[in-house]
This record gives C-alpha cells, sequence and structure tokens, in this order.
C-alpha cells in the first residue's frame, strides 16, 4: 500500500477506496467533500457509478443529454405523449429588465420540432367586437428553465 504525503494510505487499483472509512476526496485535496458535480451522491453510489465505469459502462445520470434523449441516429426521442427533449439551435437574445431593474437576456432559439410561427386570422366575433379586420399571430412555445447567470461586468442578470 502506498501512502500520500499526508501519511494517508492510497487504495490500489480494484480495491474499495472506501473500505477504510476514510473518506479519500478529503485526504486527496485536504479540503474535505466530494469532487465537483458529486456533492449529492453518496459514498455507496460514487462506487457504483465507479464499478459500472471499469466495466466499460456509463451510469445513466453521467450521461449527456444527448446520449439519454436522443436516438442512435442523433434525432430527438419522441415520448409517448409527443413531447421531446432537444437541444435548440441558438437564434438571438432579447436585453430587458424586470420589475426591479435588474437586467433579463431572454434567448430566442427554434428547433425543427417546434413548429414556426404563423398568422392566423382574428375570429369573426373578437373582429366585430374590436371593429378590425387585422390578422393575429400564432407563436408556438417551447420554455426551458430559467438560469441565474452574471453578465460581462460579473453583475447578476
Amino acid at each position: 500500500m502506498l501512502n500520500t504525503a499526508r501519511g494517508g494510505a492510497v487504495p490500489q487499483p480494484g480495491e474499495d477506496p472506501f473500505a477504510a472509512g476514510v473518506d479519500p476526496f478529503a485526504t486527496a485535496s485536504g479540503k474535505g467533500g466530494v469532487p465537483p458535480g458529486l456533492e449529492g451522491y453518496s459514498h455507496e453510489q460514487i462506487l457504483a457509478m465507479y464499478e459500472l465505469i471499469q466495466k466499460g459502462q456509463m451510469p445513466e445520470n453521467l450521461q449527456s443529454m444527448e446520449e439519454r434523449y436522443n436516438d442512435a441516429d442523433g434525432n430527438p426521442i419522441i415520448d409517448a405523449e409527443g413531447g421531446a427533449v432537444v437541444k435548440p439551435i441558438p437564434g438571438f437574445v432579447v436585453k430587458t429588465k424586470d420589475g426591479s431593474g435588474g437586467k433579463v437576456f431572454v434567448n430566442m432559439t427554434h428547433h425543427d420540432l417546434v413548429e414556426s410561427w404563423s398568422s392566423k386570422p382574428i375570429p369573426a366575433e373578437e373582429a366585430a367586437k374590436h371593429n378590425t379586420i387585422e390578422q393575429g399571430v400564432r407563436i408556438p412555445l417551447s420554455l426551458g428553465n430559467v438560469r441565474e447567470e452574471s453578465d460581462k461586468k460579473g453583475d447578476p442578470c
């Protein structure tokens, strides 16, 4: 068994890194805790993922979005309800402010599975009520999650 400069034992290939009851992440970094991105996993879960990787398998929770939601040809998998997880194609950004004056950036994107905008006649009843013959615009939406980011100056947006 090898020892680190700090005097801690280093698990060897094939050994359970948690068998000694010592957190190898804490002793290796000197800071404690687990590596970024693995904070929500127990030692047992990390070990199980490690064992799958050793066998050449990728744990489902570590697969990329493309692997998890696309078929072998790279096309989005459409679920039973007709929905799909897509990687949007960038369009443009709208910069605005919220009610408190904070910056808000809205990323406008598109994808072949989300239909395009179209003009639509206003129902006759509504047109008569407003004395108009104008057309309406139908814009289908697919919304993603809100993300907290920073602008170029490092200010929250």
